[in-house]
């Protein structure tokens, strides 16, 4: 999210991004639950972790129980050629599909054959990486917003 946050800030002015290079879930549920605890914690919250390590079933309910109910939430899976990813991506979708109010940005689908966009690591999108990722972050927060059916 790093490396998207100038396209995130244009496409969707007034975001506010507490992203990290290197960041862990469990060290993004500390930097949740301290927005929370100083009020800072908008309605929707996006998580976007997952690329740098494991995600658990545990952790998926600590975050539901930190945002509490009245807030929806964005999860954006992850692209990366690390053992982890497909128990990642896993976590996720399974948390989007068995709560109400919870969409999945799939960033996996979106940039699997555009990896031109990236840098030469694989993970990290180029601006215009950042570009398609901020088009699909919009995408999820609009359905989340607007449901289809």
């Amino acid at each position: 999210m790093v490396a998207s946050t100038p396209a995130l800030q244009q496409a969707l002015p007034g975001i506010y991004i507490d992203a990290m290079v290197g960041r862990q879930f469990s060290t993004g549920l500390q930097v949740i639950a301290d927005l929370k605890a100083r009020g800072l914690l908008r309605p929707i919250v996006v998580v976007g972790l997952g690329t740098n390590g494991t995600v658990t079933a545990d952790e998926i309910s600590q975050l539901f129980a930190e945002i509490g109910p009245s807030r929806r939430l964005v999860l954006v899976n992850t692209f990366e050629a690390r053992p982890w990813q497909q128990e990642v991506n896993s976590t996720l979708a399974a948390a989007a599909s068995d709560h109400p109010g919870v969409v999945l940005a799939n960033w996996y689908t979106t940039i699997e054959h555009q990896t031109n966009l990236l840098w030469p690591d694989g993970i990290h999108p180029q601006p215009s990486g950042g570009l398609v990722y901020a088009k699909m972050l919009k995408a999820a927060l609009e359905r989340l917003v607007n449901p289809p059916g």
